[in-house]
């Protein structure tokens, strides 16, 4: 009897170690997969496949997650400047501007530059996004979407040669 006693102690002693090392090496497993996540956290915000997934999780521990941005893949195309009919001293601006980035993301703010033959900035105005769109945003700007934008600005003279219209990231972090 003795013998079956220790038998059973010494399997039951081996399961809990199994199943321990087991715990142990699924818990330090996930841990450095967070880790490896939190590493590369800038690049998977941006990640359209796994953007629903931290946006679950931090719905579920009370964190937020930084609104995708890159202005860099905002384009401009279609530029026109020409004067307000009626209203001296008023230039309008005119110009469509895409998403080209796989998210959707805030949208930008709008800076036009005027400059001399020699390059000097003569003038120049940002736009928040409720000035050069035609009603107030209610989402974040679409992908691969052409969107018109339009920006009233005071013309800055006759030696204005050359301008500039940026896009700077939006006001608060966007």
């Amino acid at each position: 009897h003795g013998d079956r006693r220790q038998q059973g102690g010494q399997r039951h002693g081996r399961l809990e170690l199994v199943f321990g090392a087991l715990a142990y090496g699924l818990f330090f497993g996930k841990m450095s997969y967070a880790q490896l996540g939190w590493h590369d956290r800038e690049r998977l915000v941006h990640d359209p496949a796994w953007r629903p997934r931290l946006d679950a999780a931090c719905a579920l521990f009370g964190c937020t997650l930084p609104r995708p941005r890159d202005t860099a893949r905002i384009r401009s195309d279609g530029r026109v400047i020409r004067p307000a009919p009626g209203r001296d001293g008023v230039l309008l601006v005119d110009a469509l501007i895409s998403n080209l980035a796989a998210y959707p993301q805030a949208w930008p703010r709008r800076e036009i530059v005027f400059s001399d033959m020699h390059g000097r900035a003569l003038a120049g105005r940002a736009f928040a996004p409720a000035e050069y769109l035609p009603a107030p945003p209610r989402s974040d700007m679409p992908v691969r979407q052409a969107v018109a934008v339009h920006l009233e600005i005071r013309d800055p003279g006759a030696n204005a040669t050359n301008y500039r219209l940026h896009v700077r990231p939006a006001a608060g972090g966007g």
